[in-house]
């Protein structure tokens, strides 16, 4: 019974994810810096990067990362993360602006090197 309580106050991820970009739009932030770190095996695996945005649109990171994505990106990712019904799943938001500041993924408990998320955090908005 307990259990069930639990599961009916918990907020969803969906709308968890909804509240959070609301946050973020109502936010107007379109030029900022940030540090990701994205987590995956790969070569770029957990090497902070300062990715740079204006005008909503990423402009640079240094180091260089592929993954270098603005904060709708991320919410896109986030968003990918829960439609595909992974085996594990934990995520947070920035509880002013709302930014996804960490995801950690684990699509098949029983899988080897498919894991990923990220950390972001350190948003600063600048100057256009």
């Amino acid at each position: 019974m307990f259990l069930m309580l639990l599961a009916c106050v918990t907020p969803q991820p969906t709308a968890e994810l909804d509240d959070a970009e609301q946050r973020w739009a109502e936010a107007g932030i379109t030029d900022y810096t940030y540090t990701l770190t994205w987590q995956c095996f790969c070569p770029e695996g957990g090497t902070p990067s300062a990715v740079e945005v204006q005008g909503g649109e990423v402009v640079g990171s240094t180091p260089e990362l592929p993954e270098a994505s603005t904060v709708e990106g991320l919410f896109d990712t986030v968003r990918s993360a829960i439609e595909s019904d992974p085996d594990a799943f934990d995520v947070s938001y920035d509880a002013v602006l709302g930014y996804p500041t960490m995801l950690d993924v684990d699509p098949m408990a029983n899988a080897m090197d498919e894991e990923y998320g990220f950390e972001a955090k350190d948003l600063t908005e600048s100057s256009p």
